[in-house]
């Protein structure tokens, strides 16, 4: 369990003591506590020091935001992504570009894609980038090409592609790409 989780479970802490400290015995005065404030136990003479901690949820908000902001950091437009969004569609398109982005080998097989894809599918095809994750959790880019027509036509059109232009680069990319068609 992190340390996160820990403290989102367990309940806030106690509001912080006042300090009693005094100028003089008649005259008690109470300051408020710093975040690092030091205690003497009367009974025993000894000190020790406690921290005053934040309310667990005010520090689980603050760690989503850095974690966003590293997010949307890591996936800012650049010019090879905006070239990618003008050819394919993308299901989701901040954790497709993380994973593009982890790989400039399937980023540039995609955009030389485009003409071969076009060649067998026809200009007017809708390429639809998703994220697909198998049962022992290797996860692949596919481009799904929505083809509508019958299945027979679907498939003479993915062989064309693959053995004209995809079986030659495939080894590149060793499984993380992949080509396929969608009927509509």
């Amino acid at each position: 369990m992190s340390a996160l989780e820990q403290f989102a479970i367990q309940e806030p802490p106690p509001p912080p003591v006042p300090v009693a400290t005094s100028t003089s015995l008649d005259q008690p005065r109470t300051e408020q506590p710093s975040a690092w404030t030091s205690l003497t136990r009367p009974w025993h003479g000894s000190r020790f020091i406690y921290r005053v901690v934040e309310h667990p949820r005010r520090l689980e908000s603050h760690a989503h935001h850095i974690l966003s902001e590293t997010l949307n950091r890591v996936v800012q437009p650049d010019p090879v992504s905006k070239a990618l969004e003008q050819v394919y569609v993308f299901e989701d398109r901040r954790e497709i570009l993380a994973f593009i982005m982890g790989s400039r080998v399937i980023e540039e097989l995609l955009l030389e894609a485009q003409e071969p894809l076009n060649s067998a599918f026809g200009q007017e095809s809708v390429k639809k980038l998703t994220l697909v994750e198998d049962d022992e959790g290797f996860v692949s880019l596919f481009c799904l090409v929505w083809v509508p027509g019958s299945l027979h036509e679907a498939r003479r059109a993915l062989r064309s592609f693959d053995e004209s232009w995809w079986l030659a680069r495939s080894g590149k990319v060793g499984g993380k790409l992949n080509f396929d068609f969608e009927l509509i």
